[in-house]
Order: C-alpha cells, then structure tokens, then sequence
C-alpha cells in the first residue's frame, strides 16, 4: 500500500493486483460478507463460472464425481418415486475463450432463425410450426419414404 501511496505504483497497477487476487482471498472474503455490495448485485444474474486460473485436474475429478453422485441420486429418486424426478444441473466449469465463441454462434443461429421466422410471418407465409400445429398438415402432407 506504501507504494500506492508514495506513486511508486500506480492506481491501474494496484487495481490489477486486486483483481488477481485468488477467490478465497481476505478481500474476497470481506467483499462477500459486505451488505452494502450484496444489495449492488442482481440475484437473478447466474454466478460467473470459476475462474481457469484457479481450475486444476483435481478441480475437474471432483467435479465430475459430484456430477455422477447427482445422477445417482436423481436415478435413485426416480426409481422410488412415481413423479419424474429432474436431471441435476451440470457444475459450473471455466469458460474459455472457444467455448464463448460457440456460444455467441449458436446465439447468432438462433437470432437468425427467429428473424427470418418472424419476417415469413409477417409476409402471410406459414411456418414448419404453423404446419405442426395444423391438424390438416399430417392428411396431407407427403409420407417419407421410410413409411413415417
């Protein structure tokens, strides 16, 4: 802190040393137990995944193990119970640099797809699901060759 102080370090400095500073931190502690910063955040907002800095190959075994307990857990439910009993979630992993551009793709897809939907709509063309909803359709649309 002297450094800060005496201009040895600089604010954007100092700033990068904070953020680097392991989640189980003093700083991250006392963040995370601060009301004032709690009533900041959006609860709804999903928690960020961890960080790859602090992911390790034991990280990624403990994870997969409490995902195959969930499951046990899940198909043990299932089977003494009649409702149907959810799939756990998977655990948060990092999200590296590959997996965002998948995500921003697929995201880009799924905007065309509705853009497209909605200006056919627009112009009075029906849709596949206008078609699936339409009872008619199944009389007479074409059967595919495998009989279906």
């Amino acid at each position: 802190m002297r450094q800060l102080w005496t201009g040895e370090l600089g604010i954007r400095e100092a700033l990068n040393l904070i953020d680097r500073l392991p989640r189980h931190s003093h700083l991250a502690a006392a963040m995370a137990d601060d009301d004032d910063l709690a009533d900041l955040i959006d609860e709804d907002a999903p928690a960020p995944p961890p960080p790859l800095t602090e992911w390790s190959a034991d990280h990624g075994l403990l994870t997969i193990i409490a995902e195959r307990l969930g499951d046990l857990l899940a198909a043990t439910a299932q089977a003494n119970s009649g409702k149907k009993v959810p799939s756990p979630r998977p655990l948060p992993r990092p999200e590296t640099a590959l997996k965002r551009k998948v995500k921003r793709r697929r995201e880009y897809k799924r905007e065309l797809i509705r853009d497209r939907l909605a200006k056919a709509k627009a112009a009075g063309r029906p849709t596949m699901s206008d078609l699936a909803a339409d009872p008619m359709h199944a009389l007479t649309a074409p059967r595919r060759r495998d009989g279906r």
